[in-house]
């Protein structure tokens, strides 16, 4: 029988779980008990003025009510990795339209999203997203991938909480102490350009 590891992934997923409801509340603000009424609700503040609530909207669609497989919620994912004018609420936007078409070869999501990875004139964070979307969409991501992407959700909100909560706290909980570690989600000059331009040969459709 294996034991677990001191500090290991499983071992703090409680201290995961309340430590992002933590950071949804904190960056939702009064909107946090709306979002937990109802997936409709939630869904309606996808489109939330504030940038910070809609980041929020999308997280707890996504992780507290699932709503991977919702048309109306890849639909509203879809609009804002377009559309939205913060660059986070579309990195957010975009992984989760890779989560939710996971190993399904969409076509023209993919085709979308080689066409953001392409595009210099979006910042890093939004188009390291749109190429591991495309890979999760085109061939799935390990369960080691899925850590290094907690993990780097996770240091993203820590930047976002900078001020109301200590990158200590989001850092015990998540990993027990210590340092994020150094992934491979860092760069865009960890982009595979050869598989990005397979899915980019046609401009896609809006």
């Amino acid at each position: 029988m294996c034991s677990k590891k001191p500090g290991s992934w499983e071992e703090h997923r409680e201290d995961r779980v309340a430590v992002t409801r933590d950071i949804w509340r904190q960056i939702a603000g009064s909107f946090y008990e709306e979002l937990l009424l109802s997936k409709a609700r939630a869904i309606s503040l996808l489109s939330n003025p504030e940038s910070d609530v809609r980041i929020v909207a999308i997280w707890v669609c996504d992780q507290f009510w699932n709503c991977s497989r919702d048309e109306e919620f890849l639909h509203a994912c879809r609009y804002l990795a377009m559309h939205d004018t913060d660059d986070f609420v579309r990195a957010q936007a975009i992984s989760c339209l890779g989560k939710s078409l996971e190993s399904t070869q969409d076509h023209s999501t993919s085709q979308f999203l080689a066409h953001v990875t392409k595009d210099n004139r979006n910042s890093e964070r939004v188009r390291k997203a749109a190429y591991w979307a495309l890979r999760q969409i085109q061939i799935g991501l390990t369960e080691k991938d899925e850590i290094k992407r907690a993990i780097s959700l996770a240091k993203e909100a820590s930047h976002k909480l900078s001020d109301a909560m200590p990158e200590a706290k989001v850092k015990q909980a998540l990993l027990g102490g210590g340092h994020f570690p150094g992934i491979d989600w860092d760069s865009v000059d960890q982009i595979d350009w050869e598989f990005v331009d397979q899915y980019a040969l046609e401009e896609p459709s809006q």
